[in-house]
């Protein structure tokens, strides 16, 4: 038998089959874990030091941004609450969502966010150009702050939630307070997802220190419900990630 022939009998086959008949078979077949080999080793954990391809894909595993762009580029609240505008431009204020935790279990605070933005303006094009706009940084509170600006900049919210590399991922201040031109160096340990629990639970993600040619990078994770988060690349969370460097990793 030819393979056409074949392969029209097949799908003539399967049009036959009761609708509950095709959707249990699909259920059955469905992919519940996903696989990523990247063509380069993951040697950094540092997203603002290198814009490697994995670093980035780690970095959104493990860090999040304030704000992030949907399908057409336009930026909205991701882990920022909100921002507004004043003084004609020339300040915005951004409010964090309540309930955000790094992987140690200490809440993220203003000053994390602000170190953070300042070492990532100090690497990425688009950031250094913002920075030239802006006066100072004013901590309000533990989930709120100002950036002042010496004269308005409306892409301010397209800086911060920028897509391609380097993205501007909220870091521990500790973390973040690295010298911009050295790496931030140390294992990251079990890292929780910065959004709270909530449904399903907590995600947890486990990422051995870099290094050796077949180092596996392993993702545990529970989806959570939330509402909000722009519909582009940030939106949607996996149920398990398994992601290697290279096919020759030990299981």
């Amino acid at each position: 038998m030819k393979r056409r022939n074949f392969l029209q009998g097949a799908s003539l086959a399967a049009g036959t089959l009761p609708a509950f008949a095709r959707t249990t078979l699909a259920q059955k077949n469905a992919a519940k874990t996903l696989r990523i080999i990247h063509n380069g080793n993951l040697a950094s954990l540092d997203p603002i030091w290198t814009t490697a391809p994995p670093t980035k894909d780690y970095a959104f595993l493990t860090f999040d941004q304030l704000l992030a762009v949907d399908s057409n580029y336009v930026p909205h609240p991701q882990m920022a609450e909100g921002w507004t505008a004043e003084d004609d431009g020339r300040a915005y204020v951004l409010g964090l969502r309540e309930g955000l935790k790094f992987h140690d279990g200490e809440p993220v605070r203003s000053s994390d966010c602000i170190a953070s933005i300042q070492r990532w303006g100090a690497r990425d094009g688009f950031g250094q150009l913002m920075m030239k706009f802006v006066d100072s940084f004013e901590t309000i509170d533990d989930r709120k702050f100002r950036i002042k600006l010496k004269k308005p900049f409306a892409l301010l919210p397209a800086a911060l939630g920028k897509s391609n590399s380097s993205q501007c991922f909220i870091m521990p201040e500790r973390m973040a307070k690295v010298d911009p031109m050295k790496q931030v160096t140390g294992r990251v340990g079990e890292v929780r997802r910065l959004y709270p629990a909530q449904g399903a639970g907590r995600q947890h993600r486990r990422w051995p220190h870099p290094g050796g040619r077949s180092h596996r990078m392993v993702l545990h994770q529970r989806s959570v419900d939330r509402d909000g988060g722009p519909a582009g690349r940030r939106a949607g969370l996996l149920g398990r990630t398994d992601a290697r460097s290279r096919p020759g990793a030990e299981e």
